[in-house]
């Protein structure tokens, strides 16, 4: 048996301070400046002749749309844990422990009319008791069943509670923290069936269950503008099960091809999945919902869906290459993601759906020695396939772009 005791304690923080310009065209400019391109518009004769005016516009948007522009957050987290590890019977082996966190989450964000330390200064303090339970059943020599339960945490990011709004380059939508969010709980299991029927070769298949308590969603802040923030739901279910198989490929010797062609593997996993978030608790709506700036979050268009960002399928297949004797390493990789909610509606207006799209990758590694040191080269090409990235909203097309292929080319050398 392994027993472990110990103690953790980390402590990290984020600040932000921005400001925003407005730029203005002022009464002194003729009709005509109106029609310039932003080219001609912002030359430097119509600054020269006060056509142009700028302005510090931070003030205004913090009090307008709740845009803050100074804000700060923080986590700090104790932590002591005990476990052990044992072989009970020649094929029983059990492990279990439990950890206690005492976490203090605190942020703030203010500007404008707004002082600091008032409406958005928020502190939570918890105190949480995870165990963890794990029993592994040796049922033949090549065969075993593994039973798990644990309880866990997801924190929100700084990011997420800090109060200031960014835009996000990957879509292109401005989202703003909630510095009333908290961490959510979840409870999961797991057993697992895995059967190594022979050197190298196994299968696996798994099923899980894991059950959300005050899981953090994504929803519209009702304002002028479409901002998205994080916030607090109910609580949430997600179940599935997964698939994995393993198997080195010797096409050398099955079809005569030489040794050379005996070190190629293969690696295959899908997961299926089903799940469900409840977003208020009964009597509740968006207005009891708290966020950053007194503002609310917009009236949605679902009370119970899938959760945000939750593919119903997920599946990879990569077939890889090692020859150690010869620097030689490649693998050839597809990944496919099933069809997931990448921005959640409002009243009136349908959650907007990321379609099922797949990515397949190239890697090619050769290692070699110059003058003594290690030495690698390394060619890469990712999205060989560049599948169009398509949103849906209400079945009909929102957006839809290409994310192109990227190539790559490195030379490593080790001089130690």
């Amino acid at each position: 048996m392994t027993a472990i005791l110990g103690a953790s304690s980390y402590e990290r923080t984020r600040a932000s301070a921005d400001r925003f310009f407005r730029f203005d065209i002022t009464s002194l400019a003729p009709g005509h400046i109106a029609l310039m391109t932003p080219y001609q518009l912002f030359g430097l004769e119509n600054w020269g002749k006060g056509y142009l005016d700028v302005r510090d516009f931070s003030a205004g948007a913090a009090n307008a749309a709740g845009i803050f522009p100074f804000a700060e957050s923080g986590e700090e987290t104790m932590s002591v844990y005990l476990g052990f590890d044992a072989q009970l019977t020649p094929r029983v082996r059990a492990a279990a422990g439990f950890r206690q966190e005492e976490t203090t989450l605190f942020a703030d964000a203010y500007g404008g009319n707004t002082q600091a330390g008032t409406s958005n200064a928020v502190s939570q303090d918890y105190v949480d008791i995870l165990a963890s339970a794990s029993l592994t059943l040796e049922l033949v020599n090549d065969m075993q069943l593994r039973l798990a339960y644990s309880n866990t945490l997801n924190r929100p990011s700084l990011l997420e509670i800090t109060g200031t709004t960014l835009r996000n380059p990957e879509d292109s939508n401005l989202y703003r923290g909630n510095v009333f969010l908290a961490p959510a709980k979840v409870d999961n299991l797991d057993a697992r069936w895995e059967w190594y029927f022979g050197k190298d070769l196994s299968l696996s298949i798994g099923v899980f269950q894991k059950f959300f308590d005050n899981p953090i969603e994504v929803g519209k802040v009702q304002a002028q503008n479409d901002i998205y923030t994080w916030f607090n739901g109910e609580e949430a279910e997600l179940q599935g099960v997964e698939v994995e198989l393993r198997k080195d490929l010797f096409f050398g010797e099955w079809f005569g091809l030489g040794a050379s062609w005996d070190f190629f593997k293969l690696n295959a996993n899908v997961t299926l999945m089903d799940s469900q978030v409840t977003l208020f608790g009964e009597g509740e709506t968006a207005a009891d919902v708290p966020v950053t700036g007194s503002r609310q979050i917009a009236r949605l268009f679902e009370n119970e869906r899938a959760l945000s960002g939750q593919s119903d399928v997920l599946g990879n297949l990569m077939l890889s290459y090692v020859d150690s004797s010869r620097g030689i390493e490649g693998s050839l990789a597809y990944n496919h993601t099933g069809d997931r909610i990448v921005l959640v509606g409002a009243e009136n207006a349908p959650n907007i759906v990321e379609d099922a799209r797949g990515k397949l990758d190239f890697l090619a590694r050769y290692l070699f020695d110059v003058f003594g040191f290690d030495a690698q080269i390394e060619f890469k090409a990712s999205n060989l396939l560049d599948d169009a990235v398509e949103w849906r909203q209400g079945g009909l097309l929102y957006e839809r772009y290409n994310a192109g292929i990227s190539y790559g080319v490195s030379l490593k050398v080790n001089t130690q």
